[in-house]
């Protein structure tokens, strides 16, 4: 570590940050304040023009380098243009945690509707999100925890009530750990057998769109008639390889869900797949 680095971290943040800034030439930086982190600090920042936001985001690396810390991060505030935080990590990583218990008595189903609490943030705090009627996309190289994502909505899912779950798992390993709960679960890459799937879950939506029809309604919320159907696929990528050309080409013609029925795709796949769709 250089010796200017050593000097800026053992200093307080708010004696520190004004030479840092200027050395940067982030002269319209100012410090306001400071709080300490499970990762390291984060400063809050007064902009003054000509500095902006964007300015500060640009010397990210260099501001990494001055503290001598593995990661600086900079967070923009939607509501002030002239306010930013930077975030100085010394660490990359708050490490494991226990997932926090869904408080809830064992064997009572859970509403559908509520907020899904998945991990917790740099902070330590929950991190939660309305899934209901969206459809979501899980990505990323191996080993970033696509799997570990997958199982925490799986999880959530499987406590919910008036939630009916659909699996397509060509690997045949991550969704058949949860085969009791689903209503129909493909295990490897039968494309006859996918295709025909989903053009049933095709049928169930028409189904649905003429109920709204005739009721003069524009969606639905879940009940025993009409459950939140959820479509879970692990690697599309190798769903949309297999079979036929004629096999392929009805799977790329079956529509989409649609958002105004409780109907969801949650895909997980990973990036080095991509070449196969």
């Amino acid at each position: 570590m250089l010796t200017s680095a050593w000097m800026w971290r053992r200093l307080p943040l708010r004696l520190s940050w004004p030479r840092v800034a200027k050395k940067l030439g982030l002269h319209g930086a100012r410090y306001r304040r400071y709080q300490r982190t499970p990762l390291g600090a984060e400063i809050e920042l007064r902009l003054v023009a000509p500095t902006t936001a964007k300015h500060v985001e640009q010397q990210a690396q260099a501001l990494a380098v001055a503290y001598g810390v593995p990661r600086v991060r900079i967070s923009l505030d939607s509501g002030r243009a002239d306010r930013a935080t930077v975030a100085i990590d010394e660490r990359l990583s708050i490490g494991p945690l226990p997932f926090p218990d869904f408080h809830h008595p064992v064997g009572l189903p859970l509403d559908p509707l509520r907020p899904f609490e998945l991990g917790i943030d740099d902070h330590g705090h929950p991190v939660n999100l309305n899934v209901y009627g969206q459809h979501l996309l899980v990505g990323g190289i191996p080993g970033s925890g696509k799997s570990n994502a997958l199982r925490v909505f799986l999880g959530h899912l499987a406590a919910s009530r008036n939630v009916v779950l659909f699996g397509i798992d060509p690997k045949r390993v991550e969704l058949t750990l949860w085969a009791d709960r689903f209503t129909r679960l493909v295990v490897g890459n039968d494309a006859a057998e996918t295709t025909q799937l989903l053009e049933e879950l095709h049928l169930e939506i028409d189904r649905r769109t003429a109920h709204l029809s005739q009721r003069a309604q524009a969606s639905l919320r879940p009940s025993a008639e009409f459950p939140w159907i959820v479509l879970v696929v692990d690697e599309w990528a190798e769903v949309a390889a297999g079979g036929t050309n004629k096999e392929r080409a009805r799977r790329r013609t079956t529509p989409a869900f649609r958002q105004p029925w409780p109907c969801s795709w949650l895909h997980c796949d990973s990036l080095h797949s991509a070449s196969h769709q």
